[in-house]
Order: C-alpha cells, then sequence, then structure tokens
C-alpha cells in the first residue's frame, strides 16, 4: 500500500518540480512521475516519466544487500508492454536525497519532432537525460509513496509508517 496524489489534468511538455523530504527508509519508492495509460481515437497512447528513489546498489549471489539513497531511478516509456520502450539509468548523486532536508526534483520533458528529451535535476544539479522513448503524450502528474510486492524493487517493507513530505509542485 501506499499513498499518492495524481492531477485531474495532463500536461504537455515543460517543467515539472516539486520540493520534498524523502525520508531514509528503504522498502518504499518514493516517486514523483507522469503517467499515462489509455486508448485514444482507438490508438494505444503510453507515456511514463519516472524520478525514483531509493536504488538497489549492491548484489551478492542475485540477492541485493542494499538500497541506496546516493543514486536516483530515472526513465522514460513509450509502452509498458516491452522493455525495448524504456530508457532507465541510475545516476550516483552528490550526497543522500535522504538527508532530513527539503529537496528540489525538477524534470525537463522537450518533445518536438527535431528533439526529444527528458533531462533531470535535483537542486538545479544536472544528474542526467534520457533521449530515447520520450513520448509524445500529455499525463498525469502523480506524486507518493508506494510498496511494491517485490523486495527487488525498494527493499522489504519493515517499517510501520513512512513519509514524503512535500512542499510545492
Amino acid at each position: 500500500t501506499g499513498g499518492v496524489i495524481a492531477s485531474k489534468r495532463t500536461f504537455g511538455p515543460g517543467r515539472f518540480e516539486i520540493q520534498t523530504r524523502i525520508p531514509s527508509i528503504p522498502g518504499a519508492a518514493y516517486a514523483f512521475w507522469g503517467y499515462l495509460n489509455q486508448t485514444i481515437d482507438g490508438k494505444k497512447c503510453y507515456n511514463e516519466i519516472d524520478f525514483e528513489f531509493p536504488v538497489y546498489s549492491y548484489y551478492e549471489a542475485n540477492e541485493i544487500k542494499t538500497y541506496s539513497f546516493d543514486k536516483a531511478y530515472i526513465s522514460t516509456y513509450t509502452d509498458d508492454a516491452s522493455s525495448s520502450n524504456k530508457s532507465t539509468k541510475y545516476p550516483n548523486l552528490i550526497s543522500s536525497i535522504a538527508d532530513g532536508e527539503y529537496h528540489t526534483l525538477t524534470f525537463d520533458w522537450i518533445y518536438s519532432e527535431a528533439h526529444q528529451q527528458v533531462a533531470y535535476y535535483i537542486d538545479n544539479n544536472y544528474i542526467g537525460v534520457n533521449t530515447t522513448n520520450v513520448s509524445p503524450y500529455d499525463f498525469h502528474v502523480w506524486i507518493g509513496t508506494w510498496v511494491s510486492g517485490n523486495a527487488y524493487n525498494f527493499g522489504l517493507p519493515n517499517f510501520d509508517k513512512a513519509y514524503m513530505d512535500v512542499k510545492y509542485f
């Protein structure tokens, strides 16, 4: 379980930003993303742009040992049915995003016939860009915390409560 806030309206390309405080508790995804998955005029339309924490950081014999708040999960998808339609990166951060302070998470979504990209920033510091699998479809903006049934994603949820505080969107 978890909790999210989703916009009622959809948004097209532009700058998206929140100021948030990420807890240092693995076991849930603390995320800010754009998402659309629907059929419009008979055509399947999919768009997902993700900014998530924590990221698994150490494997041993196919078993995850640690999760890191010193990396980000940034991704773009154009279809949920195939990993070939997904671009994912795990950039290292200057310091832990879960330091008890508020941080500004920003992504700039650019889509034109000549140029498609999503650039990601934390506290105005560039951390990475995806230039493939960038969708043209407007999306709803989501902010929230969710728990996966798969420990592989974010660790086991060994906590009663965790809060992702948001100052603004």
